[in-house]
Parts: structure tokens; sequence; C-alpha cells
């Protein structure tokens, strides 16, 4: 939570209005390699979902979020898409997002 709290708190410094985030490292570097992959994921996104929800009436400049996740190859485990966007797609959804800030998650 510390780096997507910093990260945000970044920019609304320099008083940036649209953050986008990427997700680089949360694909094939997120620990496929040694299984860690999906947890790595997971924590990503409810970190910066709690940051948004517990920060997000305090950014003075930032109005709006973008998750721009690429799907480059599709794993299924227990018959779920495991890549970076379903992985935020599930914790924005499934948590009921309660931010002041909108979000909007592409591929």
């Amino acid at each position: 939570m510390r780096m997507a709290r910093l990260r945000l708190r970044a920019c609304d410094y320099e008083e940036v209005q649209v953050v986008v985030e990427t997700g680089i490292g949360l694909g094939v570097f997120a620990g496929k390699a040694i299984g860690i992959d999906e947890t790595v994921r997971a924590l990503s996104a409810r970190a910066i979902r709690q940051v948004l929800e517990e920060d997000g009436r305090t950014y003075r400049n930032i109005c709006a979020v973008v998750f721009a996740l690429p799907i480059f190859g599709v794993d299924y485990r227990n018959g779920k898409r495991q890549d970076t966007y379903q992985a935020f797609v599930d914790e924005f959804n499934e948590s009921n997002y309660q931010g002041s800030i909108p979000v909007l998650i592409a591929d």
C-alpha cells in the first residue's frame, strides 16, 4: 500500500489530473515461475483500491484513474482467467469500489 499511496501522492503533487497505471511487472515478472503471480496481482489491485478509497477525497488534482492492463497470454486456473486485467476487474467489482475518484480498467 505504501507504494500505491506514494505514487498517487506524487501524481497529485505534480498536478496530474488523470493517472494512468500500467501494471508493468504484474504479469511476466509477478512470480509465475514460483507460483505467486496470482497473489502478487491480487495484492497490487487491493492496495491501489484501498488507497483510492481511503485517500481519494484528499487529492486536489486527481480526477480519474485509468488502469491500462494489456492481456498478452491467457492462463486459466480453476476455470478462471489469470491475468492482471482480470485481477483488477475482480478486485474493484467484488469489493464494490466506494472511492470518490472514478476508475476505468481497460485492456
